[in-house]
């Protein structure tokens, strides 16, 4: 499916205007409305040829940037952003970095939300997309299913941070890599299996004692008030998808007497205020806005760990 002036897009943008087209026609900015807005915003929305990958997530604060996202019926990448504030955005490589921009990928790399029942792999490292003005943007896949526990994921951070000074192919994987990935190395010396066999027993043996100490509370709550905050601010800015994932991530911290009491206080407010919401819509007979409340619903389901949302009927 290709794009065109007047069509909706994605259910929340009308293109208005074709902007600019690379040479090679992967991307293509247009110039839209924003219909979600209380009153009609501009925006700039760039598109990107790239294959929908239901695993790919992405982090990074980029100002201007408004949301991010991937389109399933057109195939691409998108990026909405606020107008006057529009920058191009590109993928790069590791190399091409700076030794302050390798520290800003570490610490984002740290920051990665990754929910307690998700997965992330050795293998799936994270690619790296860039502004003009030098801010940086993760791309990075999860799986959920078969979780493994803080501190491999941890372990699985240490090893992508160590790969921005080392040559991948001299770090020895410590965890699996992709279930079902089949290996195409040669067979090697007998040597060099009892080499292998013997950094495994060591990595076994290092990761049962790093288990073994206990998680510090403080920082698993100041993790969740992180979480749950950025939840917050992404709700704020329309960004309906980052704002799931940062709750989702904030709801899979160990429960405690705090962190309970904010996410029921924030669950009550997320469903008043899609009650008003839906109210109003049907009042302005606005049928097509229903998706907005019930956003808010979804918020408040995930929350408060209720399985199935209410709807603006």
């Amino acid at each position: 499916m290709s794009l065109s002036v007047g069509d909706i897009f994605e259910g929340v943008y009308q293109l208005e205007e074709r902007v600019q087209e690379s040479e090679q026609g992967r991307m293509t900015r247009w110039r839209a409305d924003d219909i979600t807005a209380y009153r009609r915003a501009e925006v700039l929305i760039d598109t990107y040829q790239l294959d929908y990958d239901p695993l790919l997530y992405w982090y990074g604060k980029i100002d201007g940037l408004r949301k991010i996202g991937q389109s399933a019926d057109v195939q691409c990448r998108y990026f909405v952003w606020e107008l006057g504030k529009a920058q191009i955005m590109v993928p790069v490589n590791i190399s091409a970095l700076n030794e302050d921009e390798k520290q800003k990928f570490r610490d984002l790399i740290d920051a990665l939300p990754v929910a307690a029942h998700e997965n992330i792999f050795i293998n799936e490292e994270p690619v790296i997309w860039q502004t003009e003005t030098g801010e940086l943007l993760v791309f990075y896949r999860k799986h959920e299913g078969n979780p493994t526990t803080f501190k491999q994921k941890q372990l699985v951070r240490k090893v992508w941070k160590k790969k921005l000074n080392l040559d991948p192919e001299k770090i020895t994987d410590p965890l699996p890599r992709t279930p079902n990935e089949s290996s195409t190395e040669p067979a090697r010396a007998t040597n060099t299996k009892w080499s292998l066999l013997t950094i495994v027993i060591g990595i076994i043996l290092f990761l049962v004692i790093y288990q073994a100490i206990p998680p510090k509370p403080s920082g698993i709550v100041t993790s969740f008030h992180r979480s749950l905050d950025q939840g917050i601010a992404e709700a704020e800015k329309g960004s309906y998808e980052s704002a799931l994932e940062h709750f989702k991530t904030a709801v899979a911290s160990p429960e405690d007497s705090e962190t309970d009491a904010r996410l029921e206080g924030l669950a009550r407010r997320y469903q008043e205020r899609a009650r008003l919401e839906c109210a109003r819509y049907k009042v302005s007979g606005s049928v097509n806005l229903y998706f907005i409340p019930n956003q808010y619903y979804h918020y408040a389901a995930v929350l408060s760990r209720q399985p199935t949302p209410e709807i603006c009927q």
